[in-house]
């Protein structure tokens, strides 16, 4: 009789399975985003950092200092790196993004043949990772998000010069007896007093609006007229005009744009509505420039631009001499026979045009002259698309800042390392890509991953501080 024989199987073990990461939450990148940008903000102001850097040693000016520079190249690299990742960079406009890139490469290069390798590197890659920042930030955090986080980051700065001035501490008065601050001289101070007062404005109105407002709309407007109070009493105390008038003049662009908004509606076209209004800005420019004489008797100031005029003649017979290449970006304010001629022309050392353009002009030649303009153009007609045709009140938002950079930057050299408005303008070019341009869809980069053209693309502006600036 066959003997059968059992095989007994063994159960084979079931594997554990290895825990997955749990991705941080949305809310979580949202935080972290915020803390980074407002940190950013803070450091891209200059004032507060150049302070903490005064505590073991005051060296005017500290743009060159190794602390300083460490510090903003690490606000350039995060924004690097930031933008790389995840596919931002496809939310910045395309051609806009381009020229801005293409300048930034163009003032690198300009290291070659620079009069100051070392300064032109410094200011040309420092502005292309502030770009960068400012860019990054934008493209992470909404836009409503971004502008508080701008709002609290100028009065950091501004609140510490209030406490710094009423307990008269050193060097936060010039020597007329004008306010400073911390920010080093009073033009740096006036200059983000009067973008605090145009954000605080911004943001009541949008608390006013707000569908869902965060804080109750009547809380947080006491509290931002307080601070626009608090912002106005510095600026008085600065007795600076020029961000008076940028300030006035990005109330004025948005009123205009509000108005463009019905003449959207009514079927006006938008590309008429924003030639017609550029062709007035550029006109009414020029007119104030050939009627600055009377009109500087009408506020008791220089018709020379308290000195530009001569440091603008200076700096053209310079670009004369290598007009298609320039000197090297801000190469110039380094080389002692170009100081002499500004000593004579101006009296006094001073070390910036006093005009990012024309720095751009003197230091990059007609061919950074054209790219800068074309990123003004690109990013105006970005911008004011957005606000003509958006209905959303913080989208004019990119519109106000546009203006007021704009000026700031015609009157002060401030597309230099390191500054706030490099990163506003790094913003601008993904706050003014236009969610709609004659009835249009939004423009994209090519072969962008499917569903973005659809996705709602965060929005909002970072982050500049001063040189040392001669009196308004």
């Amino acid at each position: 009789m066959a003997v059968r024989s059992r095989v007994v199987s063994t159960p084979t073990p079931t594997p554990t399975p290895t825990p997955t990461p749990t991705p941080p939450s949305s809310s979580t990148i949202v935080v972290v985003a915020a803390a980074a940008s407002l940190l950013g903000v803070v450091v891209l102001t200059t004032g507060p950092l150049y302070r903490v850097r005064s505590w073991w040693s005051f060296d005017r000016p500290l743009e060159t200092d190794a602390l300083v520079v460490v510090v903003q190249a690490l606000v350039a690299v995060a924004g690097v790196a930031v933008l790389a990742t995840g596919d931002r960079w496809r939310r910045v406009e395309p051609i806009a993004g381009v020229l801005a890139a293409a300048l930034a490469v163009w003032l690198v290069l300009s290291c070659a043949w620079s009069m100051d390798v070392a300064t032109t590197a410094r200011h040309s890659l420092l502005v292309a990772g502030t770009l960068a920042a400012g860019a990054a930030a934008a493209s992470v955090l909404t836009l409503l998000t971004l502008v508080v986080v701008l709002w609290v980051g100028l009065h950091l700065g501004l609140a510490w010069c209030a406490i710094a001035i009423a307990m008269v501490r050193p060097r936060t008065q010039d020597r007329n007896g004008d306010w400073a601050g911390i920010f080093v001289n009073r033009n740096s101070l006036a200059l983000y007093a009067a973008m605090a007062v145009v954000v605080s404005v911004l943001l009541a109105w949008a608390a006013i609006r707000h569908t869902r407002p965060v804080v109750p709309a009547p809380i947080a407007v006491v509290v931002i007229a307080g601070a626009i109070a608090a912002d106005a009493i510095l600026l008085a105390g600065t007795d600076s005009l020029t961000p008076l008038v940028a300030g006035a003049l990005a109330a004025g662009a948005v009123g205009i744009a509000l108005a463009g908004r019905t003449l959207f509606r009514r079927g006006r076209p938008v590309s008429s509505l924003i030639v017609g209004s550029g062709v007035a800005a550029v006109a009414a420019g020029l007119g104030g420039w050939l009627l600055r004489e009377p009109l500087s008797d009408l506020v008791g100031r220089d018709a020379g631009g308290t000195g530009r005029a001569a440091l603008w003649e200076v700096s053209w017979d310079w670009f004369a001499r290598r007009p298609l290449v320039g000197q090297g970006y801000m190469a110039p304010w380094s080389d002692p026979t170009f100081l002499a001629d500004i000593r004579e022309a101006r009296g006094r050392l001073l070390f910036s045009a006093h005009s990012s353009f024309v720095d751009v002009l003197l230091g990059g030649g007609l061919i950074g002259a054209v790219l800068v303009l074309a990123v003004v153009v690109v990013l105006y007609r970005n911008v004011a698309a957005t606000a003509i045709t958006s209905d959303r009140p913080e989208n004019v938002v990119a519109l106000a800042l546009f203006v007021f950079a704009m000026v700031e930057h015609t009157t002060e050299t401030l597309l230099v390392a390191g500054q706030l408005m490099v990163a506003v303008l790094g913003a601008l070019l993904v706050i003014g890509a236009p969610t709609a341009v004659a009835g249009s869809a939004r423009r994209g980069w090519p072969r962008a991953r499917p569903g973005h053209a659809d996705e709602a693309a965060p929005t909002g502006p970072l982050v500049a501080a001063d040189r040392a600036a001669p009196d308004r």
